[in-house]
């Protein structure tokens, strides 16, 4: 419930730049980082961005213990955050493949990025 009470005004804002503009509200990560090789390279396809911020990699095997996931560089005066224990991801572990414990059926890999002057 916190979550989705979290994200109910930021996906009425990228719905309507969807309606406004064309651009997808569920976003390839080669959209989003058109720069970076991973995701230009369709390595990272199995994930995708929820707007500009949201980074979510679904969870498709039955009984997964770990799950991959890969995070780009957040941009400037950004970081990537876990949604669920709000840990942010040390820069050393950007542009580069981890992988995520989901052993609990809740938790799925859930990234946001957070604006670090904001933080």
């Amino acid at each position: 419930m916190r979550l989705r009470e979290t994200l109910r005004r930021y996906v009425q804002q990228i719905n309507n730049v969807s309606s406004e503009t064309g651009l997808p509200m569920m976003r390839p990560m080669f959209l989003a980082f058109p720069g970076d090789a991973v995701c230009a390279s369709n390595a990272a396809e199995a994930q995708f961005m929820l707007g500009p911020d949201w980074l979510i990699s679904p969870v498709t095997a039955a009984g997964a213990a770990s799950w991959p996931v890969y995070l780009p560089e957040p941009g400037a005066g950004r970081e990537w955050v876990y949604w669920w224990n709000q840990t942010a991801v040390a820069a050393p572990d950007l542009g580069v493949w981890r992988n995520i414990s989901v052993a609990a059926i809740a938790d799925f890999p859930l990234f946001y990025r957070r604006n670090t002057s904001m933080a």
